[in-house]
């Protein structure tokens, strides 16, 4: 019964996952405006065993179909969620959130992928809540600790 009303209430959502291959996977059902959106986009492709689309996963892919079929249209996979939307929650430290999405313009502007930004910032994030500060402002010997405190773990 349950499985029954999850699948009606995903009947009307595109669902956006992972797919293979650096691509996403698109789960739609059939209405010719929203396949005409999915074939506009360049490298589409349609598999007809899973009945699914998918397109290249590029770095603002699921921004731009959240964008072409509305935001009420589309269920995301929370893992292509993108990172701030992840990893800092409403009402975290002002500083920290700062500090976090400054901390990844600055890794995204050095070419690193997504899941290294995701445990980067991941780190920071704990070290801060470890300490409870902002940890631009504690020591090396302080750093040092925390990750002698890791390894002992």
């Amino acid at each position: 019964m349950r499985q029954e009303v999850s699948m009606a209430v995903c009947a009307n959502l595109i669902q956006i996952e992972p797919g293979e291959a650096e691509r996403l996977k698109l789960l739609i059902p059939y209405d010719a405006t929203w396949v005409a959106k999915v074939k506009a986009i360049p490298g589409h492709r349609w598999h007809p065993k899973e009945k699914c689309w998918s397109v290249p996963r590029s770095e603002n892919m699921v921004e731009r179909l959240v964008s072409l079929f509305g935001e009420e249209q589309v269920k995301v996979e929370p893992s292509l969620r993108p990172l701030k939307d992840s990893l800092i929650c409403q009402g975290e430290d002002p500083q920290l959130v700062q500090l976090l999405e400054a901390m990844d313009q600055e890794l995204r502007l050095h070419g690193y992928a997504a899941k290294t930004r995701k445990a980067y910032l991941g780190h920071v994030d704990r070290f801060a809540r470890f300490y409870g500060n902002d940890p631009q402002g504690l020591s090396k010997v302080t750093m040092r600790a925390y990750l002698l405190h890791l390894l002992q773990k």
